[in-house]
């Protein structure tokens, strides 16, 4: 074995999934890097665990500015009471942790998209090997996956929980009743297939029910989205029997995301004037922003048009926008 091979060793844990207790450790993988010959990267997990019942992973940070989830689980590491615990809490609130720490979508480390590199390789880049090692020994064990996710930097999203259209019914159904439970304003079904690397792909393959949010956004949190997220956490966990509590209620509106044609892509560059909310019920035909090119001071601006009757579910963060952007999604309200 040569020094470089002892470059590349195997991911290690430093926590145990089959000790009671409250433990705070990490995932540690090489990277060699031009300041480090021998680095490691340290992927933050904690894991409550309290005598028999389900075992519920959630996770925060797969993009770096999205923080609501980093945040969210990293105060619920240190808060969420042990002895309430019936079952095994495992906790991954900044996955991708350079990421995180660089407050940007992609890490700078091998610039590769988290959810698209599931369900990893060992040779592969740092985002690869760490998505193996997630995939292989923390999934499997998991009754449920919840995955804390918001607009990012590029978006903002009307305050929801999300499933993806699973192909075994019963998955659906357990996905469903636990994204109900979240208790979201929104409550959206996204019945476009898995796409190739994705964490939900990797969950479906498993078997195990996936639920995500999609908390504001524009790399930034508030006390709305933070309190939803924190909210929602518990809630899940209650509706799962992982926590002995009563459920907090929340009225949440059920809607569908199709296909592509849900997806408004900006048909010019241009400061993007928005002329409709968040949330709110939009038609087919009525404006929902222009583009001006500040450049032809006087001319007319591209008129953007509602595509669909529905929901707005998303709008495109930042004052300018390129051609090919997406600058919004809209949704089908439909019953539950």
């Amino acid at each position: 074995m040569t020094l470089n091979d002892l470059s590349y060793q195997a991911p290690r844990l430093t926590v145990d999934f089959d000790v009671d207790g409250r433990q705070h450790g990490f995932i540690e993988l090489t990277q060699p890097g031009a300041g480090a010959a021998y680095g490691r990267v340290r992927t933050p997990i904690s894991v409550l665990r309290h005598g028999e019942g389900p075992v519920i992973t959630i996770i925060g940070g797969v993009h770096g500015d999205e923080p609501e989830g980093s945040i969210t689980l990293l105060r619920m590491a240190r808060e969420l009471a042990i002895d309430s615990v019936s079952g095994c809490l495992i906790l991954l609130p900044c996955l991708n942790l350079p990421a995180v720490q660089q407050g940007q979508r992609l890490s700078q480390i091998d610039e590769r998209d988290m959810d698209q590199v599931f369900p990893g390789t060992s040779g592969g880049s740092l985002n690869q090997r760490l998505a193996q090692f997630v995939s292989q020994q923390i999934l499997p064990r998991s009754d449920l996956i919840l995955d804390l996710r918001s607009g990012g930097g590029s978006m903002r999203f009307a305050n929801s929980a999300v499933v993806h259209q699973h192909a075994d019914k019963q998955l659906q159904k357990q996905a469903e009743a636990s994204m109900i439970a979240f208790g979201a304003p929104n409550s959206v079904r996204l019945l476009a297939p898995a796409t190739p690397g994705s964490l939900f792909g990797t969950a479906e393959q498993l078997g195990i029910p996936y639920v995500k949010s999609e908390l504001g956004g524009g790399s930034t949190s508030s006390a709305e989205t933070l309190g939803i997220a924190w909210r929602g956490c518990h809630n899940v966990m209650m509706q799962a029997g992982l926590l002995d509590a009563e459920l907090m209620l929340c009225a949440t509106r059920m809607l569908e995301v199709r296909d592509s044609d849900a997806f408004v892509i900006a048909p010019a560059d241009g400061l993007f004037d928005i002329r409709a909310r968040l949330g709110q019920e939009i038609w087919h035909g009525n404006l929902l922003a222009q583009l001006i090119d500040p450049l032809q001071n006087g001319a007319m601006p591209v008129d953007v048009q509602v595509p669909s009757n529905g929901a707005l579910l998303a709008l495109r963060h930042g004052g300018h926008v390129q051609a090919g952007d997406c600058l919004a999604i809209i949704a089908d309200e439909v019953q539950r």
